[in-house]
C-alpha cells in the first residue's frame, strides 16, 4: 500500500515526491483530500504529510482533524 504522501502527489501529478510541496495548493482540489478516507491512513502519516506540505509542525488530535487542516489550507469555498 502507498502511504498517504505518494497518494498525494500521484494525485497532483507530481514526477517526485520532492515536487509536492511547491504544488500541491494549485494541483489538489477539496475533492482529492475529501475523498481519501482518513481511516485509511495513520494519524502519524496524516501529521506527516501536515508537517510535509505546510512546513511547520502540526499535531492533530485526529485522522480526520487532519485532512480538515489539509483542505483548509487549499483555496476555494470552505465545505
Amino acid at each position: 500500500m502507498r502511504g498517504l504522501l505518494e497518494v498525494l502527489a500521484s494525485r497532483a501529478q507530481c514526477a517526485y515526491l520532492s515536487d509536492l510541496p511547491l504544488c500541491w495548493r494549485q494541483r489538489l482540489t477539496r475533492q482529492d483530500i475529501a475523498s481519501l478516507p482518513e481511516d485509511a491512513y495513520s494519524l502519524w502519516e496524516w501529521n506527516d504529510a501536515l508537517g510535509y506540505l505546510l512546513g511547520e509542525g502540526n499535531a492533530c488530535l485526529s485522522a480526520c482533524e487532519a485532512r480538515d487542516c489539509l483542505m483548509g489550507h487549499l483555496p476555494g469555498e470552505r465545505d
